[in-house]
């Protein structure tokens, strides 16, 4: 079985967590793929970790969670160098 591999970056998302929680787990793929999803949450000011947690443990391993806080930052090239690392990180969660 062929497995799609989800990478996302969370931030501050309980606005949108439970409805993309929803979405995924009503995915109804052919049989012959299944799908993962490892998320990477950091410097949230809201519930997202916590969210992310729960929902990772009741997932029987279809979801890794990994958390890597950065810092705001007001350049672009800082931001677009944070938001690289942030990539790679997630990917490191596979």
């Amino acid at each position: 079985m062929a497995e799609v591999v989800i990478c996302s970056l969370v931030r501050d998302g309980m606005g949108y967590l439970p409805a993309y929680r929803a979405q995924l787990e009503s995915l109804d793929l052919d049989g012959k793929h299944s799908w993962k999803l490892c998320v990477l949450e950091g410097d949230s000011q809201d519930e997202s970790h916590e969210f992310l947690e729960a929902w990772a443990a009741q997932a029987g391993g279809r979801i890794i969670v990994g958390r890597e806080c950065v810092g705001d930052t007001v350049e672009n090239e800082d931001r677009a160098a944070r938001w690289a690392r942030d990539g790679n990180a997630c990917f490191d969660l596979i």
